[in-house]
Order: structure tokens, then sequence, then C-alpha cells
């Protein structure tokens, strides 16, 4: 069962990273991970999984406008500008929200720990009786 909850809260959280980056841009990205990781219980494994999910939504955004008429020459300029080959172009741009997701993913869970081991005010130890 759990592998299906992972992978439902994969393709979930790419359609959440994909609509965000295409409505309010690449920073969605970090900001969404970080409220994942600090959400998500550990056992969903948040951080891979939001890198995953992000690798798929830009993915899906790449083929997306792969089909567009200006996206070959951008590529065919980029590659030259960079002297990259057009694959490590698109390994570099798919890796960007991988990294991003990952570590916010993984502050937002180390966020949740410490707020799991932290008491609250007014919550901490009763006060000890000397003998």
């Amino acid at each position: 069962m759990t592998v299906l909850r992972q992978s439902l809260a994969v393709l979930v959280l790419a359609a959440g990273f994909a609509l965000g980056t295409e409505r309010l841009g690449w920073w969605w990205v970090p900001l969404l991970a970080a409220g994942w990781g600090l959400l998500a219980p550990p056992r969903l494994r948040p951080a891979r999984g939001a890198a995953l999910a992000a690798v798929l939504a830009w993915t899906g955004l790449l083929l997306r406008d792969s089909g567009s008429e200006g996206f070959g020459r951008l590529v065919h300029r980029l590659t030259g500008l960079l002297s990259v080959p057009a694959a490590g172009l698109y390994t570099a741009t798919l890796l960007l929200p991988a990294l991003l997701a990952w570590s916010a993913a993984t502050v937002g869970g180390f966020a949740r720990s410490r707020r799991a081991v932290v008491p609250r005010p007014g919550e901490g130890r009763p006060p000890s009786h000397p003998s």
C-alpha cells in the first residue's frame, strides 16, 4: 500500500510543480517542496518524492514546449553558446528542479522533526522536587 501512496503523492506533487511553475515561475518548486517536506509523513520519503515529482513536472513542460516554433532555435543557440550537446542542456534543465525540490523538502523534513522534539511553551517537563 505504501508504494501506491508514494506513487499517488508523486503524481499529485508533479501536477502541483507543473502548474505552479507555469503560473508563478521556478521559485514555486522549492516553496511547494518545503511545504511537502514539512507535512508529508517520513514513510513517504518526501525529499526523494519531491525530486522525482519535480523532474516529471519539468519533463512534461519541456515536452509540451518542444513542439513550439522557437524551441528548436533556442536549443540550437544555447548549445552553441555553452558548447554542450543538447542532451547536456536537457539534463541540466531537469537537474535544477530536482535539486531545488530535494533540498527544500529535506529542510522541510528537518523542520518537522525539530518541531516534534522541541516542547511548546508550558509543555516542558514538570519541575523536579528535591528529595
